[in-house]
């Protein structure tokens, strides 16, 4: 009786044991290298049962996006920054995974980063000196300036909800006014404007004018000036393909002198830089 019982008792310590190992081996990429990588058809599965916005966009576009793409949580990324895409290593970190049926669309909107990258799309970087300064993250700003109204627009077509992403990008920014700030603050504030100005017209379809631009023309008067100069080069130049896009952000780097701090990296860079390290 008392080796049953021990028997009993070493089963109860060891299978959970056992099926915890087997878990963590679903949840590893085996191709990956890094064992802190999980299996695509892990993480999405949740989304592509539940949500069928998710689902419609990823077996519409997976296809066009690199084979492989790397999948890390990352529980310590801050609130407002559930995840990140890391183009040059094919990785997205989210914060929680898996994620839930909620998370579809910040899932979604990650991966059309690999969209944009299959079809040529520039995108900025920060240089050295940005890097040394403290102020790498302007560069993210100009890049999400144009970036995001063009991923979330391919989103909308697969019918989730871009009036929500809305609420988030605007966070806290209604909330009330801060103070002026440095340059690199005002440039943060500038870019963020004009971006949610194209989200609301270019995503959201809408004419009139939003409370957030009417609520940051009083707020920030000179960001207000210069975001509609920006934002009437936009217009004449337009984003909505590779080659308009580099053109932008060329002129908008030089006009703000800002070649010290963001550099640019485009498809036919990316190529050279490819051939040089073969």
């Amino acid at each position: 009786m008392t080796r049953i019982s021990i028997i009993v008792f070493t089963l109860l310590i060891v299978l959970p044991l056992l099926f915890a190992c087997n878990r963590e081996e679903v949840r590893q990429v085996s191709d990956c290298g890094n064992p802190a990588c999980l299996r695509e058809d892990w993480v999405v599965s949740v989304l592509k049962q539940k949500s069928k916005p998710f689902a419609k966009f990823y077996e519409a576009e997976r296809g066009k996006m690199p084979q492989h793409i790397h999948w890390i949580e990352d529980t310590t990324l801050p609130w407002n920054t559930p995840a990140y895409t890391n183009i040059s290593t094919n990785t997205i970190t989210l914060k929680q995974i898996p994620p839930t049926s909620k998370d579809d669309f910040m899932v979604a909107h990650e991966l059309c980063a690999f969209l944009l990258l299959a079809e040529g799309f520039p995108t900025t970087f920060p240089t050295a000196k940005a890097e040394e300064e403290g102020v790498a993250d302007i560069s993210s700003y100009l890049n999400s300036m144009l970036d995001t109204p063009l991923r979330d627009s391919i989103l909308k077509k697969y019918g989730f909800n871009a009036e929500k992403a809305y609420g988030f990008y605007l966070g806290d920014s209604l909330k009330s006014a801060s103070a002026v700030g440095d340059l690199a603050m005002k440039t943060r504030r500038l870019f963020f404007y004009v971006q949610m100005v194209l989200y609301w017209q270019d995503v959201l379809n809408k004419s009139e004018k939003s409370e957030f631009q009417l609520t940051w023309d009083k707020w920030y008067p000179e960001v207000a000036h210069d975001g509609l100069i920006m934002l009437s080069k936009v217009r004449q130049i337009g984003y909505n393909t590779p080659e308009k896009m580099e053109l932008l952000y060329e002129d908008i780097i030089t006009t703000w002198g800002l070649n010290e701090m963001i550099g640019l990296m485009t498809k036919q860079t990316s190529t050279q830089q490819g051939e040089l390290s073969d």
